[in-house]
């Protein structure tokens, strides 16, 4: 919780909805008008501003992976650990690899193949050239993510001391909740409301006619994918990691400077979808606060909903254990006698 008490929560919660859908319904009558003016500045002729614009678009489309990759193989760990040697070490190992294999092929995919969408059938070779070095640049810190991964699971080289499995499994487990419900929720929306995208809206003859409001259903084009954004949404997977930070933690300034990092470059996703004429303004604002909704909904609600459930599991445990326990201590004792 936020506060201590519920009222105060509920007040926050409140003020905040209003807030945002204050701020939401503003931006949606600017949202055309934004979008021409990007039309219009004609942004992508600018090197430097092309390279940051389509760098937090590749961002945006793989990003995702590297938190689930994370979860993933840290919950086969604790699958691993519990059999107890009914799973084969080479059994694990095959598994890590698989993992891997598909962590690499999912950000070539994404990173490279999927946004090729975004140059609007216009690549040049620069583009293609820029497009490689952001993907290329992807696959090392990919590369990377799997190194610290398999040395946090396997070695004390990461962290001193010996790392509480089980606890980081739960965490891992919120983390990939956390990533499943923001994500129904937007392909749940874009289904639904079907809105056209920018880029879509200008190509026809009649942009104004073509362009619908966030919240209204369009009957004509099925197809609309804008709202909200899956980018914008992908970037902020990686609050995700927050998960494996609790109040236990002894360096918690990490968690702020990762919340600071974090929300910049998720910010700055949502400019490039803008620029790329991809989305409006309000799809990306929708996507941040489904985002920050899920967030919240997981670690204030289903969290605690969880720890309580195990701790009754546990107690409940203890109390059939103790039984048994005086009772073998009492025939011991006669047997002895």
């Amino acid at each position: 919780m936020l506060f201590k008490t519920k009222k105060n929560n509920a007040i926050f919660w409140v003020l905040s909805f209003a807030f945002f859908f204050t701020i939401f319904t503003a931006f949606a009558f600017f949202d055309f008008k934004i979008s021409k003016s990007v039309l219009d500045s004609n942004v992508k002729n600018d090197g430097f501003a092309s390279f940051i614009m389509y760098f937090f678009n590749i961002y945006g489309h793989s990003i995702i992976c590297f938190p689930v990759y994370f979860s993933f193989a840290i919950l086969t760990l604790l699958l691993f650990k519990r059999a107890k040697g009914a799973l084969n070490k080479v059994f694990y190992i095959i598994i890590q690899v698989v993992y891997v294999v598909v962590f690499i092929i999912a950000l070539c995919f994404f990173s490279f193949y999927k946004t090729i969408e975004d140059w609007n059938d216009n690549a040049n070779r620069t583009q293609y050239i820029m497009q490689l070095t952001i993907s290329s640049l992807i696959i090392v810190l990919a590369i990377i993510t799997i190194t610290l991964t398999l040395l946090f699971s396997h070695t004390n080289k990461i962290v001193k001391t010996k790392p509480d499995i089980e606890k980081i499994a739960f965490q891992a487990l919120l983390c990939l909740i956390y990533i499943s419900i923001s994500m129904a929720v937007v392909y749940f929306l874009k289904i639904a409301v079907a809105r056209p995208r920018p880029r879509e809206i200008f190509a026809t003859k009649d942009p104004l006619n073509e362009f619908k409001y966030p919240f209204e259903i369009s009957t004509k084009n099925r197809s609309g994918q804008s709202f909200p954004s899956g980018h914008a949404l992908s970037s902020t997977s990686m609050f995700g990691f927050l998960f494996f930070f609790d109040k236990e933690t002894k360096k918690k300034n990490i968690k702020y400077i990762l919340m600071i990092i974090f929300s910049l470059l998720t910010f700055l996703t949502d400019i490039s979808r803008v620029l790329i004429l991809a989305h409006f303004i309000t799809d990306v604002l929708m996507a941040n606060f489904l985002a920050c909704c899920s967030y919240y909904l997981v670690k204030d609600c289903l969290a605690k909903y969880l720890y309580k459930k195990d701790q009754k599991i546990k107690n409940k445990d203890d109390s059939e254990i103790k039984p048994r326990k005086s009772k073998i201590k009492k025939v011991e004792e006669k047997q002895n006698g």
